[in-house]
């Protein structure tokens, strides 16, 4: 056991992490919320109504992994094997393999995210799904119930709901139009959901991730408000059957019985939800864990939260004192995340891969021919690159120069962040990411998996960025996926707008000290690495990640040109140069989960009393 890395690792956390983790543990497998047996079975009738007019397989896509799976043992739940639920269904007894083993696959899988834009599957097929998955999961306590799951999933439910309203099923060539089999529930899908989705929210509030804070407070919260929006506006204009059968008595007081709670949870979500936005959202719009891809999800909760707010608010239901104070901090908080994205933008218009990122994965699936997208799509998460110059985000610690001509600087200047709860953060302070004439030149190695150990520790560790390091060092103890002892240091940040220099100081968790310096012009940038104190025995480095399809061509002096690996895509270089040492070898990038692509690593290397230079230039 070791004692230094324990110590490092819980100094920092905030007393409710500590407090909050053995009571969530006894909530998640003790309390439970009387799930009703009746609402898997109803919705067990109409997935077997549905399921002759679906297709016989389904194809899932998720982290660069792909499944198909019969269209009548769609794995929601893989880690169970042949339990009978109350619906009267088996689950799939296949052994687990392939992406299953992956817990964010079956995350994905469970949010539901899939449903979106709207054309991948018939009407037919988003209702099946939704009926299949609330037929085969009666059990609170496993894995499809889990708090994080549950936010996301609370929120696409909505949004798929708010989309299709009470429209009724088309009819299909050679099908009849879709009626419940006889002796069936008078009940629609669309008011079974909604069913769900007010024990989804007595669930999720009774989960709230304390333990973690974080995105996952955040997420959590905001699904509660979302959720709870839509409830509430359900309740009071949508009219539940009157005459129903034994099997649905427990619904038919269901609106009435349930508004008054609904709007205590609604009053406290939002006001939780308000103090983790004050909280976690910084002064310059970042989110503290100063990852562009989690920035971006939380701002897509957060708009949603705020259309909720604003719908409410534009009929006849009035918002409570703690809802319109959220409101109001919406308003005033988005637009400064949106230029704070726009900011960490490459011109390519997709964020840059600083500490957890990854791009957003394309659609598997082409929508089906005919289909119309909705007009009410979720906010856009790769905004128009930002304004050309100079930016100092001085909150999330980024440096940001854009040339306006397609040129783009990115330099991370901060600590991992923030200090308890640093699981998303990197060992890349002092790294920077580059393009040139629209082209990313200069990469972060990105994220592949949170389940490989190998992969995971591959894309944080330092040598993964570019950044002076000394051979076999660490900038801070990363272990497990999440978890980090010892941290760096960053400090005597200075920032010299006339002559576009910026200058930090590091020293990482074991007590080497380094200094970079940073110049840029108009045509290009050069870079300084000073190892000040070295502490640990090793080489001397400077590294610099091509991205993938870029190569080096060196020239007779020393110098070289970064040009594309393609012969076809000639006619664009990009100038190196450097007075030391260097040698080019080959690693791996992984700009999306699961898709790790060979790239070109430049490997500079000093002597201990040696300043490490090189520059990177362009033709105007």
């Amino acid at each position: 056991m070791n004692l230094h890395r324990w110590w490092h690792t819980l100094r920092h956390l905030r007393p409710v992490q500590i407090w909050a983790r053995p009571l969530h543990w006894l909530r998640r497998r003790f309390w439970a919320i009387g799930y009703p047996a009746a609402l898997p079975q109803l919705a067990f009738q109409m997935r077997q109504a549905l399921l002759p007019r679906v297709r016989p397989a389904f194809t899932w896509s998720f982290i660069g992994r792909t499944l198909t799976c019969p269209s009548h043992a769609i794995p929601w739940d893989a880690t169970r094997r042949r339990r009978f639920v109350r619906a009267g269904v088996a689950d799939p007894g296949a052994p687990i393999g392939g992406p299953l083993t992956d817990k964010l696959w079956r995350y994905q899988l469970n949010y539901f995210g899939f449903l979106f834009p709207r054309g991948r599957f018939t009407p037919e097929e988003e209702r099946f799904l939704i009926a299949d998955w609330l037929a085969a999961n009666d059990d609170e306590h496993a894995e499809p119930w889990e708090p994080y799951v549950t936010a996301r999933r609370i929120r696409n439910w909505v949004r798929w709901r708010q989309e299709t309203g009470l429209a009724p099923i088309p009819a299909t060539a050679g099908a009849p139009p879709f009626a419940p089999a006889a002796g069936a529930s008078p009940l629609s899908l669309d008011t079974l959901v909604d069913m769900a989705l007010w024990y989804h929210l007595k669930r999720l509030r009774l989960d709230l991730e304390h333990h973690l804070q974080g995105n996952h407070l955040l997420e959590d919260l905001a699904a509660l408000c979302v959720g709870g929006c839509h409830l509430r506006e359900t309740f009071s204009t949508h009219q539940f059957p009157t005459e129903l059968p034994p099997s649905c008595a427990p619904f038919a007081s269901f609106p009435m019985v349930r508004r008054a709670r609904l709007a205590a949870w609604l009053r406290d979500a939002a006001a939780g939800l308000d103090e983790q936005v004050q909280s976690q959202i910084l002064t310059d719009g970042a989110h503290e864990e100063r990852s562009p891809m989690y920035h971006a999800e939380i701002m897509a909760s957060l708009a949603q939260v705020h259309a909720a707010l604003i719908r409410a608010a534009s009929t006849s239901l009035p918002l409570s004192e703690p809802e319109q104070r959220l409101q109001s901090r919406l308003f005033e908080t988005l637009p400064r995340m949106a230029d704070w994205l726009a900011h960490l933008t490459h011109p390519d218009g997709r964020i840059a891969l600083f500490q957890d990122s990854a791009f957003e994965e394309p659609p598997p699936e082409e929508p089906l021919a005919g289909a119309s997208r909705s007009a009410d799509a979720a906010p856009t998460l790769s905004p128009a690159s930002g304004p050309a110059g100079e930016f100092w985000l001085a909150d999330a610690r980024y440096y940001v120069r854009r040339w306006g001509t397609g040129h783009y600087l990115a330099v991370d200047l901060g600590p991992p962040a923030p200090a308890h709860q640093p699981g998303h953060a990197h060992n890349s302070a002092l790294s920077y990411e580059l393009s040139v004439a629209g082209r990313r030149v200069v990469v972060d190695s990105g994220i592949g998996s949170y389940h490989d150990p190998a992969v995971r520790f591959g894309g944080r560790r330092t040598a993964a960025h570019n950044v002076p390091m000394t051979e076999g060092a660490e900038q801070s103890d990363l272990w497990g996926a999440f978890r980090m002892g010892g941290r760096a240091q960053v400090e005597r940040l200075a920032h010299d707008p006339p002559t576009h220099r910026i200058e930090a100081r590091l020293i990482d968790w074991q007590g080497n000290v380094f200094r970079r310096v940073i110049t840029t012009t108009d045509h290009g940038l050069s870079i300084e690495d000073h190892r000040e104190r070295a502490i640990t025995h090793g080489a001397f480095l400077s590294l610099v990640h091509l991205a993938p399809g870029l190569t080096v061509r060196p020239g007779p002096t020393g110098e070289a040109a970064i040009v594309p690996a393609d012969p076809a895509l000639g006619g664009w270089a990009v100038q190196f140069a450097s007075s030391q040492a260097w040698e080019v070898r080959g690693t791996t990038v992984w700009p999306t989960f699961g898709a790790g692509r060979p790239a070109t690593l430049i490997r500079l290397q000093g002597t201990p009393s040696e300043v490490i230079r090189y520059a990177i230039t362009w033709n105007p």
